[in-house]
């Protein structure tokens, strides 16, 4: 009988490790809360973790590619993007997109797409790593921001009182279409300008140290009652204002 033994340490050694770091990649993509998906050139899913089924509501299946279930809104220009991708075989520069996709349950998710080319063992690009992301909650703080600032837009361009809004330097950052009204001066004519050179627009020289006074005041916190003064309108008219100061703190 012959007996041969070879010392294959190293192998198991070899072995332990990749299954081990296997097990450890494994964790890490099992348990992200992105998802993580290879796209073949052909959009058909070569893998597809679990995140993404949970996110969807539903099983993903793998004969199945990238472009179900998208909205129609946003579906030509992730075609045109990832048609863009496979033609040139490459991710190209800007590989975030963002787009919105259908929930079991009917209705819509927005998911942030950032994808990495996807290489084969012999260095060829075959497809797409791409990480997807459910950005959900971020779109809808948006467009409450976005609804909130259009609804104190039209509160500020329709108030009935004239307001300018001027900056810690006396510079006019914003003014609302009553000034306009009143006096025919247009917002482009006082824009960007320090209010100290667009108060003989108003014909309101005489009271430029009443006003740096309380700028002054107003940018220290000391609260400033409000006071009449005279004006004269477009029409040459004398009228009497009511003039209103305080800080509002704009990001």
């Amino acid at each position: 009988v012959l007996v041969h033994t070879e010392d294959i340490t190293d192998k198991k050694i070899a072995e332990e490790k990749l299954r081990k770091s296997e097990k450890k990649y494994r964790n890490i993509i099992e348990n992200s809360k992105d998802a993580i998906v290879i796209v073949g050139f052909d959009g058909k899913y070569k893998f597809v973790s679990p995140q993404l089924s949970k996110m969807m509501g539903r099983e993903i299946n793998l004969k199945s590619n990238l472009f179900d279930k998208i909205h129609p809104n946003d579906l030509k220009d992730l075609i045109k993007f990832f048609s863009e991708a496979i033609r040139q075989k490459q991710v190209l520069e800007k590989s975030e997109v963002e787009f919105r996709t259908l929930h079991k349950d009917g209705y819509y998710i927005w998911l942030s797409s950032s994808s990495k080319n996807y290489y084969d063992k012999n260095g060829n690009v075959v497809g797409f790593i791409t990480l997807l992301r459910d950005i959900t909650d971020k779109k809808r703080a948006e467009e409450k921001l976005k609804e909130s600032e259009e609804k104190y837009r039209h509160l500020f361009e329709n108030s009935p009182f004239s307001i300018l809004l001027v900056d810690t330097r006396g510079n006019i950052i914003e003014s609302n279409s009553t000034i306009e009204k009143l006096y025919g001066i247009k917002k482009e004519e006082i824009l960007d300008k320090n209010y100290k050179e667009i108060l003989p627009l108003f014909k309101l020289s005489e009271l430029q140290d009443l006003f740096e006074d309380r700028i002054k005041k107003v940018l220290g916190g000391i609260i400033t009652p409000s006071i009449e003064i005279p004006s004269y309108i477009e029409d040459g008219s004398l009228v009497w204002i009511n003039l209103h100061s305080s800080f509002s703190e704009i990001r």
